[in-house]
Formats: structure tokens, sequence, C-alpha cells
């Protein structure tokens, strides 16, 4: 009976990370849309595709974020150089069209 219960738990905490997964996803998917919006936007009006200072504010928010939430800031920083390197190369490719 108390192994029923420890695997009851377990699934359901996995279910639980599986509905935060989905959540993520398309919340990245959400982002995403925006950044193609952003690309056609700058090149609509001839705006450069990299804005260091946006890149250098948007992974500082996210490690100070990370900070206030008692996470590792390094693996946020990471996180977010990732998320940007897509981001640039869906803009790269839709200033390149």
């Amino acid at each position: 009976m108390i192994l029923e219960n420890n695997n009851d738990l377990l699934t359901k905490l996995r279910k639980d990370l599986d509905d935060i997964d989905d959540q993520l996803l398309e919340l990245l998917s959400k982002r995403f849309k925006l950044i193609s919006m952003i690309g056609k936007h700058k090149k609509e009006n001839n705006i450069s595709m990299m804005q260091n200072h946006r890149v250098e504010f948007v992974i500082n928010k996210a490690k100070k974020a990370a900070e206030n939430n008692n996470l590792n800031p390094k693996f946020f920083k990471k996180i977010y150089q990732t998320i940007i390197n897509v981001a640039c190369n869906i803009e790269d490719e839709i200033i390149d069209e």
C-alpha cells in the first residue's frame, strides 16, 4: 500500500512537471512569434538586427530574476543566451529574405 502511494505521488509530480514543460513550450512559441514580428519591423524600417543594449538588458533581467527567486543566475544567463541566439537567427532569416 505504501509503495502504491509513493508511485501515485511520483506520477502526480511528473504530471505537474509535464504541465510546466507544456507551458514553457507555449511561452517560447509566443516569444518566437513576437521575434518574427520584430524582425519584420526591423527589416521594414531598416533597423539593425543586433541591438547589444537590448541583449544585455534581457540577460541582466533574467539573472536578477533568478537571484530574486533563489535560482542559479549563471544557469539562467546560459538559457537566455541560447534563446537570444535562436532569436537572432530568426531575425537574420527574416531580414535576409
